[in-house]
């Protein structure tokens, strides 16, 4: 039984993957995942400056309601 398994697994793989598909879908994935992470810091770094720059925006505002008092 141990070995129907492995023996089922290598007939798919001959029969529906060849080695160009396998190596295409590493290299897809790779660069999928590489994609997601530089974007997903990119968003993040760009949502850091613009919460950075409020802040100074809001620090302005009360420094105007104090001179205006």
């Amino acid at each position: 039984m141990k070995l129907v398994r492995p023996l089922v697994l290598q007939k798919f793989k001959e029969r529906f993957m060849s080695q160009n598909l396998a190596e295409f879908l590493k290299v897809l994935m790779i660069v999928v995942t590489m994609s997601t992470l530089i974007l997903s810091l990119r968003n993040f770094i760009t949502n850091l400056d613009t919460e950075r720059q409020s802040d100074v925006e809001d620090m302005d505002m009360v420094g105007h309601q104090e001179n205006e008092s």
